[in-house]
C-alpha cells in the first residue's frame, strides 16, 4: 500500500485526539513563516559547528577490544567511521568526555585494536577526534595550536596486534607491535569532547523554533538520522531530523499518534507497547506537550515504534506533533 495511503488509514484516529486535546487548549498552530526561505537560507555548513572541530557521528557501541589492549578506563563507549582511512575509531570515557582511550576497527562490529605510533607515542592520533587537529611537531601534540590537547602515560605494546602508522595523515595498518618500535598512550584529550550529543546550531526548515535553549544533534544509526534537540529546559526539548549533520533539520510527524513514539530517538531504553499511552513502557516522566497540526510543509513522519522515516508533505490532521517532548532523560 502506497506511504500517502497508510498515512489516511490513521487519520480517523489521529483526528478524534486531536480533537480531544483541542477541548483542553492543547492545539498549537505552528509558526506561520515556515514555508517562506529560499533554498539558499535553508543551507548550512559545516564551519558552524560547535565547539571547532569536533567530529560528528560518535554513537555508544559497547565494542569488543582485542587481546593485549585493555583499558584502564571504564565509562561508555563510543564509535564512529572516519572515511579518510575507512576505518572505525572507539573510544572509552576516562572519567570525562573530555579523556579517552582510542582504538581502531575494520568494521563497527569488528575487534577494536590500541593505537601505535612508531614516531611518537600517539600526538598525531588525536586527528581521529579533532577534525582540525594538526600536528607540525610530531614531538609536541599543542604545535598546532591544541592547546588543551596533551597524552598520558606512555604505554610500550610488545607481540600484540595494533593499528599504527608514524604521522598525520598516514595510512593505519594492522601490525604486530615490537619493543620499543610500535609506542601508544594510557588516554588521550584532544580538545574536543566524545559525546553522542553535541553542541550545533542546526538549521530547521522555516526556521521554525519552539524553544529558545541550545541545540544539539547525533547520530541514529539506526535510521541513519541525524536527530537535532532544541533544549527548552535540560529534560525538555522539541526534536527535529535531517539526512545529514550540517543538512536542514525538520519536524518530526506521527500519524498515529503525535510524537509518542519518537522518544525512541532519545532514550535507547525506551519501548512504546501503548502507542497511545507514551508511559506505557516504563517511562513514567516520559510526556509530550501540546499538538501541532502541521500542513504542507516537508516533516519526517512514520506512524509506529520502531518504523523507518520517511520525508513527507505533512497533510491536514494527518500528521502531527508537538512542541516539545520528555523522554526520561535530560540532553546537555
Amino acid at each position: 500500500m502506497p506511504l500517502m495511503s497508510i498515512r489516511w488509514t490513521v487519520t480517523t484516529t489521529a483526528l478524534v485526539a486531536a480533537i480531544a486535546l483541542s477541548g483542553c487548549g492543547g492545539v498549537v498552530e505552528p509558526p506561520a513563516d515556515g514555508e517562506k526561505l529560499t533554498p539558499e537560507e535553508l543551507a548550512t555548513t559545516a564551519a558552524a559547528l560547535t565547539p571547532a572541530g569536533t567530529a560528528g557521528g560518535w554513537f555508544a557501541y559497547n565494542f569488543q577490544i582485542g587481546a593485549g589492549s585493555a583499558t584502564a578506563c571504564t565509562g561508555a563507549r563510543y564509535v564512529r567511521y572516519v572515511s579518510k582511512y575507512n576505518k572505525w575509531v572507539g573510544a572509552v570515557l576516562c572519567g570525562s568526555k573530555n579523556r579517552y582511550k582510542l582504538y581502531m576497527s575494520s568494521s563497527q562490529t569488528g575487534t577494536y585494536y590500541q593505537l601505535a605510533d612508531y614516531s611518537g607515542h600517539g600526538q598525531d592520533h588525536c586527528e581521529l577526534v579533532n577534525t582540525q587537529f594538526t600536528l607540525p611537531n610530531d614531538d609536541d601534540i599543542t604545535s598546532g595550536g591544541c592547546t588543551n590537547c596533551a597524552l598520558g602515560a606512555l604505554i610500550d605494546p610488545i607481540g600484540v596486534q595494533v593499528y599504527a602508522r608514524s604521522a598525520v595523515g598516514g595510512a593505519f595498518s594492522l601490525a604486530t607491535a615490537v619493543d620499543w618500535g610500535d609506542l601508544s598512550t594510557e588516554w588521550y584529550e584532544c580538545g574536543v569532547p566524545v559525546t553522542e550529543w553535541r553542541t550545533y546550531t542546526f538549521k530547521t526548515y522555516g526556521s521554525v523554533r519552539y524553544c529558545s535553549g541550545d541545540r544539539y544533534v547525533r547520530y541514529v544509526p539506526k535510521y541513519n538520522k541525524w536527530v537535532g534537540a532544541e533544549l527548552c529546559e535540560s529534560n525538555r526539548y522539541k526534536l527535529y531530523m535531517s539526512s545529514s549533520e550540517t543538512g536542514t533539520y525538520y519536524e518530526i510527524a506521527d500519524y498515529a499518534g503525535h510524537g509518542q513514539d519518537h522518544c525512541e530517538l532519545v532514550n535507547s531504553q525506551f519501548t512504546l507497547p501503548n502507542e497511545d499511552d507514551i508511559t506505557s513502557g516504563g517511562c513514567t516522566t516520559c510526556a509530550l506537550g501540546n499538538l501541532l497540526d502541521p500542513i504542507g510543509v516537508p516533516v519526517y513522519a512514520r506512524g509506529y515504534f520502531g518504523e523507518a522515516f520517511n520525508l513527507v508533505t505533512s497533510v491536514d490532521w494527518g500528521d502531527l506533533t508537538t512542541d516539545s517532548y520528555r523522554c526520561g532523560i535530560s540532553i546537555q
